[in-house]
């Protein structure tokens, strides 16, 4: 999508005024996203796509992965799950950007706890970290893994 065409659609769905700069009106992308994702069409081959891209990107095996998407197939066609997703969606929306969860209060660290599970809950799934270094695997739970520093 052009700035042009990007321009055009924010007027369109009042999120922009005519002669307006996306760059002075929006400070953060994820602003626009939702709008953006309205509008792209995308087929069932060019999300297949997207996905092995990102799940080759962590790691995943094909194996892993046609077994991931065998997985999440029904559930994403059960007619409530795009409400349930949008729902998670809407909660994130609510929490400040940050970078580590030490500028969150308790409340918005409980907020996201609980986010996290009902997502893992949604989809029907249970997130495991491990981190591995010099060959040595080690589980870590999610508290662990939030508190590595690069």
């Amino acid at each position: 999508m052009t700035e042009a065409e990007l321009t055009e659609l924010l007027i369109e769905y009042d999120e922009l005024e005519e002669g307006d700069s996306i760059i002075d009106t929006f400070h953060f992308i994820y602003d626009i996203e939702d709008i953006i994702d309205l509008e792209m069409d995308y087929d069932e081959e060019e999300i297949i796509d997207l996905m092995d891209r990102l799940f080759t990107e962590i790691g995943l095996t094909d194996e892993e992965l046609d077994r991931f998407m065998n997985h999440l197939l029904p559930i994403v066609e059960d007619p409530s799950f795009e409400t349930r997703l949008m729902a998670i969606s809407d909660r994130m929306d609510q929490l400040e950007y940050f970078e580590t969860i030490d500028e969150l209060s308790a409340e918005q660290v409980a907020e996201l706890l609980s986010i996290y599970n009902d997502l893992q809950s949604l989809l029907q799934i249970q997130f495991k970290f491990a981190l591995i270094q010099d060959g040595v695997t080690t589980n870590l739970s999610l508290e662990a893994y939030s508190n590595l520093r690069n």
